[in-house]
């Protein structure tokens, strides 16, 4: 019974720590869209290749 607990918090971690890296991603790349529309081309490119 320990062990099955054991493996079903480990699950639970990891798959929190999943989610809260999509939910990272989907925050920093709605924030870099927001701000998209006062960059120049060449910003936009280095903004969307380098920090996602």
């Amino acid at each position: 019974m320990l062990i099955k607990n054991f493996i079903w918090d480990l699950q639970r971690y990891v798959n929190s720590n999943i989610i809260s890296e999509e939910e990272k991603y989907v925050k920093k790349f709605s924030m870099l869209v927001l701000e998209v529309l006062w960059m120049d081309e060449e910003d936009k490119l280095h903004y969307f290749i380098e920090e996602l």
